[in-house]
């Protein structure tokens, strides 16, 4: 598939759940979604994405990746370190690939190049994009135990925009929206910009 450069606008640095109207969450994508679906990973066995780790907490991490995103490419290295920094505390993620042509073993061998360690799923009937109104890659969502998404957009602002990369990131908000959600508080930027490459709809 061919990915165009994109960046999703959310709301102001200062915005978080507990200033956010029903209808401005539904609008930005923060409602809820159903943690009962499942798809076939693509090791074969059957996974819930949204579902979180623990039965009654925890947290559940979505990141909509593709293989030839440049953007979401150079943030494998973080996306995998949060894994594991999350790992046994109640953190789930699964990275969704939303190229619908992608085999397992294109997927497999992605993940393998990037040392990608989560959960896997080809999202081929974009009912994950859907189910979240995820509009790039990479994209990420933090899902609570009561499904309700807590957090979307960029993993941290070290693109500036498309083609302006710091040298470092200065705000680590996925990490910031993760331990939020453990610690059972509002998220204090429950929408951030996500810059990287549209997500085409199916044809």
């Amino acid at each position: 598939m061919k990915w165009f450069p994109l960046a999703v606008m959310g709301f102001s640095a200062s915005s978080g759940l507990q200033a956010l109207t029903p209808e401005s969450q539904a609008s930005a994508g923060l409602g809820g979604v159903d943690r009962e679906i499942r798809v076939t990973a693509t090791d074969g066995k059957e996974v819930r994405p949204f579902a979180c780790a623990g039965a009654s907490g925890g947290a559940a991490v979505v990141v909509f990746i593709t293989t030839d995103c440049p953007i979401a490419n150079r943030y494998a290295p973080e996306i995998e370190r949060i894994r594991a920094d999350y790992e046994g505390k109640g953190v789930k993620m699964t990275l969704v690939h939303v190229d619908p042509d992608l085999t397992n073993e294109a997927a497999g061998k992605h993940a393998a190049e990037y040392a990608l360690k989560a959960e896997v799923v080809i999202d081929r009937k974009h009912r994950l994009v859907e189910a979240t109104g995820a509009k790039v890659t990479p994209e990420a969502f933090v899902i609570d135990g009561a499904g309700q998404i807590r957090y979307r957009g960029r993993i941290n602002d070290q693109f500036a925009d498309y083609g302006d990369r710091r040298a470092e990131a200065k705000t680590h908000d996925l990490r910031e929206a993760i331990t939020t959600v453990l610690e059972g508080r509002p998220v204090k930027r429950a929408v951030t910009e996500a810059i990287g490459c549209f997500i085409s709809p199916l044809r």
